[in-house]
């Protein structure tokens, strides 16, 4: 008989039920994975008949995977099928992935927040019944499975990382331009599936435990963020041609178009087309029990989006955002709680070079830069 989801309430007053994510006809190859690793214990999960129920008793084992990752997830309809059934009730979705390093194991689950527990008990049923073939959700009965998938490091020693856009900005040369910063926000693209291939067998082999997860917050884009990205293309492109001559007359000198509103005029202009209507807030958030390496929260940023040569602007789409040691506590909150609040851009740059316009920029994604970033390992079971 099948127990009804757990619900565990975060500490800012939330609700939140969860999946397991398998794959149909696959769960049974692969064993139970006991949590032998740092960080986990193998008394965590106890059943209400006493029986151990181990974290990662449906795991994945990636070095079996085929080359490609499992796409289902990514799927322009599914993605717009997880809009369609959280905005209504303000609810938000999270995609975790978590590791055993001492099996190989990575197990997924699909978490759902909203405001009351009803509700997310009722969307997680949604969602499994919805998953697309082949895959499986195991509504997750333990309330201890629950807690560890929301919190499984201790707080003292974990580091996290969030792994967000990237933003260029400029002083401008044009002493016509009603800013004297311009800035860009560069939107993520798909990655190879190779490159997720290699992300999925480095997880999955790592000495310490380590999290990655996506989350997504239905948003609908308002009349003034439209307004606000449709101004400044104009003032982009104005930019981005020969201007009036400073000192005006037949014989003035005009001024030079400014090279990086040519560069970026582009990108505002594919901005206004993009952030129409529906939109998520989204965090990627990477954590590990112990310090993360550098080459690993490249290769995640890579994996989110590779770099894309656009003259004029960073290559890299996807970036990694180190939380200030004030910022720290907001960054565990958002990846305990299923929060959203954004941290300080890491780039360095003045305050005034980042308007709201770009920091909202920074926050959102449209519906095909979700799906670049919501990818699970192809063995899923």
């Amino acid at each position: 008989m099948e127990h009804p989801p757990a619900v565990a309430w975060t500490a800012d007053g939330g609700a939140v039920a969860g999946l397991r994510v398998t794959r149909a006809a696959a769960a049974a190859q692969h064993p139970a994975a006991p949590p032998t690793s740092p960080g986990e214990t193998v008394n965590q999960f106890t059943g209400s008949a006493g029986q151990l129920m181990q974290a990662g008793s449906v795991g994945t084992v990636v070095f079996n995977s085929t080359p490609e990752p499992a796409e289902h997830l990514a799927a322009p309809s599914w993605v717009r099928y997880l809009w369609e059934v959280g905005a209504p009730h303000a609810a938000r979705f999270e995609l975790r992935h978590l590791t055993h390093p001492q099996s190989n194991h990575i197990s997924t689950y699909l978490l759902t927040r909203a405001s009351t527990a009803d509700t997310a008990a009722a969307l997680t049923a949604t969602l499994r019944q919805a998953l697309p073939a082949p895959l499986l959700g195991h509504p997750v009965d333990n309330d201890d499975e629950l807690r560890w998938t929301l919190s499984p490091f201790h707080p003292n020693t974990a580091d996290v990382v969030e792994i967000g856009k990237t933003i260029t900005a400029s002083r401008t040369t044009r002493g016509d331009s009603p800013n004297p910063w311009l800035a860009a926000v560069t939107p993520w693209r798909a990655a190879p599936a190779e490159t997720w291939t290699r992300l999925w067998s480095t997880l999955a082999s790592s000495p310490t435990p380590i999290l990655l997860s996506v989350g997504l917050l239905p948003f609908r884009v308002g009349e003034g963020l439209r307004a606000n990205l449709a101004a400044r293309a104009i003032e982009l492109d104005y930019l981005a041609r020969t201007g009036p001559s400073p000192t005006g007359g037949v014989f003035g000198k005009p001024r030079p178009p400014d090279q990086f509103a040519v560069a970026a005029t582009e990108v505002l202009t594919d901005a206004v087309h993009r952030y129409t209507d529906r939109v998520f807030q989204t965090r990627v958030t990477l954590a590990g029990a112990t310090p993360l390496p550098a080459w690993l929260t490249h290769q995640a940023a890579e994996a989110v989006s590779p770099g894309a040569n656009t003259p004029g602007l960073h290559s890299r789409p996807a970036t990694v955002v180190h939380p200030s040691p004030t910022d720290r506590p907001t960054a565990w909150h958002n990846a305990t709680t299923l929060d959203f609040r954004q941290l300080t851009p890491t780039e360095t740059l003045p305050p005034e070079a980042i308007g709201p316009v770009e920091r909202r920029l920074l926050a959102i994604t449209d519906l095909d830069e979700a799906a670049a970033a919501l990818r699970a390992p192809r063995d899923l079971g």
